[in-house]
């Protein structure tokens, strides 16, 4: 129904799970983890907000959102569907804050940070993980200044594709279930993605903002903070194990996981006029916002 319930697979993700056609579905599908998020009411009150953990939709209950239903993230239900496989578990990817697409950049977006050392940040990621090393840009960096940056170190550079891939979680799982260690410049979903897989994670923070590029007055900056003072070990080492998996189970919202049919249901995929609502509201949405 909305233009964002497909960004990075979700809904796609959610159809093959419960075994129906990828089709706009009745309801809005939260698509991406946030430790404070901006939640306003949907204009379409009925329609169920799909959440991910019981803390946001705590703070929805607080804001007198009353249609949100935790559902946790489309990506415990991709981990269900996906063919297991025993792959070589070697290196280190590496994650760096991204721009944001048709917007103001991220503030710690690659091109656009005055206090971001390129060749700090390489040397002392490799000084701390194995090789080999692997950098995954995002779509809206992976230019050949950024690509030839990490080359010239011997990297290897990838990228995932846009966020309207519905293919996209399918890789990253897959390039994740690779490695062993995952680092990251922010607290972002990709770094629970990785304790969920039982990886190595570390978040780079650099209090004293000398060579990692921080803002301190966003959304990323304060999580980052947060998380800073209950998990020390994910920023001064690396955090992995049972305690990395319970801390991405809870973030991830596992104890919501619905079944195929309750999915369908909260999809309003058994009903002939939510159907027919879902399909007109999703073609409104694409002239509104002059999408194809």
């Amino acid at each position: 129904m909305y233009i964002d319930n497909n960004w990075y697979g979700h809904r796609f993700i959610l159809s093959k799970y419960s075994e129906i056609e990828d089709k706009p579905s009745f309801a809005s599908i939260q698509h991406g983890w946030y430790k404070i998020p901006n939640l306003k009411q949907s204009k379409i009150k009925f329609a169920p907000f799909l959440c991910w953990n019981k803390r946001t939709a705590d703070l929805c209950f607080k804001k007198k959102i009353t249609n949100s239903v935790i559902i946790g993230s489309p990506f415990l239900y991709l981990d269900k569907i996906i063919p297991k496989k025993t792959l070589k578990n070697s290196g280190t990817i590496f994650f760096p804050s991204h721009s944001v697409p048709k917007s103001d950049r991220h503030p710690n977006a690659l091109k656009t940070s005055d206090n971001y050392n390129q060749n700090e940040i390489i040397n002392s990621i490799e000084k701390i993980s194995e090789a080999p090393h692997t950098v995954c840009l995002y779509y809206t960096d992976y230019n050949q200044n950024n690509i030839n940056m990490f080359k010239k170190k011997n990297w290897r550079v990838l990228t995932l594709g846009d966020r309207t891939n519905k293919e996209r979680l399918f890789h990253l799982h897959k390039e994740l279930s690779s490695v062993k260690n995952v680092i990251s410049t922010d607290v972002n979903t990709t770094i629970f993605y990785a304790l969920y897989l039982k990886k190595n994670v570390k978040v780079i923070y650099d209090k004293e903002s000398k060579i990692i590029n921080t803002n301190y007055d966003n959304e990323y900056a304060v999580g980052k903070k947060l998380f800073f003072e209950k998990y020390p070990e994910l920023f001064n080492s690396f955090l992995g194990g049972e305690k990395g998996l319970n801390l991405a189970k809870e973030e991830l919202g596992y104890n919501f996981i619905k079944d195929k049919d309750e999915i369908v249901h909260l999809l309003g995929r058994n009903s002939f006029y939510k159907m027919i609502a879902s399909k007109l509201i999703y073609y409104l949405m694409k002239i509104k916002y002059g999408l194809r």
